[in-house]
């Protein structure tokens, strides 16, 4: 069970940050809602059939754009909501554990009551919360532009809340393997390096894997090939067995983490 002190204590030393994430998401999805009536389909569509087909097939369009899911898809979650999340999940995990341990801060947060596992899975919470709010205001963002800015309603709802929910989990095993890293490295930086190389790495498989027929094994070996934004947000894939996997694994790597620090003879 998570310490409610020092889940309260992470979010003034992280809220400003989360929040204006959150918002800026909300407005993002905002702004592209406002573009969407702008153009139309077939113009883009056309536009796009100018791309190289291995390009469209990387970033998921090789159907085009066909409606408002298709479009935030394209527009927000192929580029800019990845990034975004990608950063988040790589470097909060390392600033609530690594970050304390580095910097001798852990100490005092160890002389309290609170056991070792007990503080990994508060850090855990939080990240958790920080997660879930960014994409709320992501779905929040796509809804409200639908009914305040569109005269039709154009937006199905229910694809784009599935497509947030299996990035959510996607995120949250980035995440959870930061965590293992932060807690099995003193040093925050060599923390975050191995996050970021192992995250690169997985992505670059998925990249390469896209570009050709002769690479597209990579594709069996990295858990980015589960993340195709443009076919969740046209309905196109079951995610039960995707969310289910991506939960389960998150989960194991949150304990997995928990134990890590439990057992490790901290430098303090």
């Amino acid at each position: 069970m998570m310490n409610v002190a020092l889940y309260r204590a992470m979010w003034r030393l992280h809220g400003k940050t989360l929040g204006a994430m959150a918002i800026g998401s909300f407005l993002y999805v905002l702004m592209i809602v406002t573009i969407y009536p702008t153009l139309a389909p077939e113009d883009m569509n056309e536009l796009l059939k100018k791309m190289p087909e291995e390009m469209m097939k990387v970033f998921g369009i090789e159907a085009g754009v066909q409606r408002l899911n298709d479009f935030i898809a394209v527009e927000y979650h192929n580029f800019m909501y990845l990034i975004l999340l990608m950063v988040y999940s790589v470097v909060i995990p390392t600033r609530l554990v690594a970050r304390h341990v580095d910097r001798g801060s852990m100490a005092f947060l160890l002389s309290t009551p609170l056991s070792r596992p007990r503080l990994v899975l508060t850090q855990v919470a939080f990240f958790i919360t920080g997660l879930g709010l960014i994409n709320l205001f992501t779905v929040l963002g796509g809804i409200a532009g639908d009914v305040w800015i569109l005269d039709q309603p154009a937006l199905d709802r229910s694809n784009y809340v599935e497509l947030n929910l299996v990035c959510f989990l996607f995120f949250s095993v980035i995440g959870a393997y930061s965590f293992l890293f932060a807690c099995l490295f003193d040093d925050e930086k060599k923390a975050v390096s191995w996050s970021a190389t192992v995250t690169i790495l997985f992505y670059a498989m998925d990249f390469a894997g896209k570009l050709g027929e002769k690479l597209d094994w990579l594709r069996n070996w990295t858990f980015f090939s589960l993340y195709e934004p443009a076919r969740l947000a046209r309905g196109e894939e079951d995610i039960l067995w995707t969310a289910v996997g991506l939960g389960f694994t998150a989960m194991v790597l949150f304990l997995l983490a928990a134990m890590v620090f439990r057992r490790r003879n901290l430098s303090l």
